[in-house]
Parts: structure tokens; C-alpha cells; sequence
């Protein structure tokens, strides 16, 4: 784990305090997967880590929702990212809640069925379709050049009018 790089990138970045002592305390890659959703704002608006120290822990990250460049299929979990140009089908249904980050060029394909919620951020060249039915309810806030495209249902799409996240 190369916490003494990812420190001194985040005190370049201006970290925070709060997220400059997560940092310092992360004990193994788990720690930092914690510390990158806890601080996503801050992740996704300085692209911090960037993707080729990400993918050095391709599997950890896989496995807590976080996808980079990878073509996936997902079934409803609490949380997601996509990063770098991945192409994934997200399928949510039931009760299911969710929230997705959809950065770079990724694109992801949603499902939302039953009584399912998802908000969906996407950010700098990201698109997005939507297939909503039942009582499922997507929101989609695009940043930058994002994309929504709506194949079915009546999604919530919210146009932020800025690059990124205010921080």
C-alpha cells in the first residue's frame, strides 16, 4: 500500500483535515476504500487517486462497487463507481436503494423495476440510459458533458450546470 504517495498527492489537492487523518490511519486497502467513499465528492472532483494507482487493487475495489474500464453486469448494491471507460448493465429491483458515480467516458445501462430508488451522479463525459418501470424511481444529476438517455419510465434528470461537484 502506498500511503506516504497518496498523502502527499492529497496535501498537494488541499485535502481536508478530516480526510488528510483517514488517510494517515488506513491500516490496508480496505481503510482506503472506506476513506474514498466516505470523502467520493472530493475523489471524483480531483480525480484523486487517479486510475492507474486504483488499478493496482483492481480485485478490493471490484469487490466494494468500484469498476475501472471493465465491461460488468450488477445486480442492486448499495453503492457503485465506474470509472475510466467501463460499460456496465445495472439491474435494481424490489426495494432496492442505491447510488451510483459514472466518471470519464463510462457508461452505464439502467434497469429500476419494483420499488427500487437509484440516484445516479455523472460526471465529465459519462452516459447514462435509463429503463424505469413500476414504481422505481431514477434520478440522474448530470455535470459537465454527461448524458441521459431515457428509454423508458419518467426519471428525475437534473442538469447541475457545472463541471463538477462544489466542494
Amino acid at each position: 500500500m502506498e500511503l506516504t504517495y497518496l498523502i502527499t498527492e492529497a496535501e498537494i489537492l488541499n485535502g481536508c483535515d478530516g480526510g488528510m487523518e483517514q488517510l494517515r490511519n488506513a491500516k490496508d486497502v480496505n481503510d482506503l476504500i472506506q476513506c474514498y467513499y466516505d470523502r467520493i465528492d472530493y475523489c471524483l472532483a480531483n480525480n484523486f487517486p487517479d486510475n492507474e494507482f486504483l488499478l493496482q487493487y483492481r480485485d478490493e475495489l471490484r469487490n466494494a462497487g468500484v469498476f475501472i474500464d471493465e465491461k460488468a453486469s450488477v445486480d442492486s448494491r448499495p453503492r457503485l463507481v465506474f470509472l475510466g471507460q467501463s460499460e456496465c448493465n445495472l439491474s435494481i429491483y424490489k426495494y432496492a436503494v442505491s447510488r451510483a458515480y459514472v466518471k470519464h467516458q463510462s457508461k452505464l445501462h439502467v434497469r429500476a423495476s419494483g420499488s427500487s430508488v437509484i440516484m445516479i451522479d455523472a460526471l465529465d463525459d459519462a452516459v447514462i440510459t435509463v429503463e424505469e418501470s413500476e414504481n422505481a424511481k431514477v434520478i440522474v444529476n448530470l455535470y459537465a458533458n454527461s448524458k441521459c438517455d431515457v428509454l423508458s419510465g419518467n426519471p428525475r434528470i437534473i442538469q447541475k450546470n457545472r463541471f463538477t461537484y462544489e466542494l
